[in-house]
Order: structure tokens, then sequence, then C-alpha cells
């Protein structure tokens, strides 16, 4: 009986807790990179100002930014997939090791 509250407390419980987390993270990330608000403004300048130079600068630092939002997202999804795997293997790997 207890091996299968483990097994639920470790699985299910730690899998909601890991998906929580991811989200919590994605959005911690949105509200301080704004990646939907970005991509959605793209084409408009920066602080309104609408000279050639202005719409250049604003464009390329728009797009620097969504780059720089999408490599931070990927990290966050690498890093958690990764921790997410080596949870999920810990108990297996331990029984393994305390048997063999």
């Amino acid at each position: 009986m207890r091996i299968v509250e483990f097994g639920r407390h470790w699985y299910i419980d730690g899998s909601f807790w890991f998906l929580h987390s991811l989200q919590g993270g994605y959005k911690n990330l949105e509200q301080t990179l704004a990646l939907r608000a970005t991509i959605y403004h793209i084409r408009e300048p920066l602080y309104g100002d609408y000279t050639w130079s202005g719409r250049i600068i604003g464009f390329v630092f728009r797009v620097l930014r969504i780059l720089l939002a999408l490599v931070l997202y990927f990290l966050l999804v690498l890093i958690s997939a990764i921790s997410y795997a080596a949870w999920l293997t810990l108990p297996i790997y331990l029984l393994v090791r305390v048997v063999v």
C-alpha cells in the first residue's frame, strides 16, 4: 500500500507540480519579455518615432527581442524537460542501484 501511495505522490503529484512550475516560469518570462505584444507590434516604431531611422531601429530592436525571448523560452522548456526526466527516473535508478 505504501508503494502505491509513493508512486501516486511521486509521479502524479510531482507531474502536476512540474507542469505548474513550467507554466509559472512561462508566465514570468512572458510578463518580462512580452513576446506576444512584441510580435503584434513588430511593424510599429519605438516610442512613436515615425522617421525612417526610428522605424528601422524599432524593427531591429523588436526582432532581437523576439529572438532573445524564443531562446529563453527554449531554454526554459529544455531545462524543465531534463529535470522532469530526471525526476521520473530517479526512483527507478535508486531501486536498481539498491537491488543490483
